[in-house]
């Protein structure tokens, strides 16, 4: 009889293995957590507190839902300042960011107090909502905004506030 050469063994226990660990894909959905708002000529300390007034979709703003308080540096956060644009986003360690921030399926109302300006944000959509996950890999994925109208106009590069 002959013996079985211990690397084909290995091999073939390796190989048994990632098959069995491949085909346990799942498919997951991604948190909107990622999602960034830019804000266009704007001072930042007129944006240094903000509302998100959350409504039931397609009900012209008739139906809120809740609304959310952000506060820079607490739990609304600069992820980038260009020359007069500010990209804002939820803080990570939020509980705000377990909540909401914008996602499809709601419309939404943007309050600057600051400035007294509200925004009326519709049609959102995301790309990367789910997302196929093998094996005993943990990991988080974060849809993006990929278009939104405020205040009627379409933007395909998420949601952007003007001034």
């Amino acid at each position: 009889m002959k013996k079985l050469n211990p690397f084909y063994a290995i091999l073939a226990l390796v190989s048994l293995s990632a098959c069995l660990l491949s085909s346990c894909c799942k498919t997951v959905d991604c948190t909107s957590g990622n999602a960034e708002i830019a804000i266009v000529n704007l001072n930042i300390p007129d944006i240094d507190t903000l509302y998100l007034r959350r409504y039931k979709l397609n009900t012209n703003f008739g139906e809120k839902i809740d609304t959310t308080i952000y506060r820079l540096n607490q739990n609304l956060l600069i992820s980038a300042s260009r020359r007069d644009t500010v990209l804002l986003r939820p803080l990570e360690s939020s509980n705000i960011l377990k909540s909401f921030f914008v996602e499809a399926g709601f419309d939404y109302e943007l309050v600057l107090p600051a400035t007294g300006k509200i925004s009326r944000i519709t049609n959102v959509t995301m790309s990367n909502t789910e997302e196929k996950i093998c094996g005993m890999a943990k990991r988080l994925c974060y849809a993006k905004i990929q278009s939104s109208k405020v205040d009627g106009v379409a933007y395909n590069v998420g949601v952007v506030i003007k001034n």
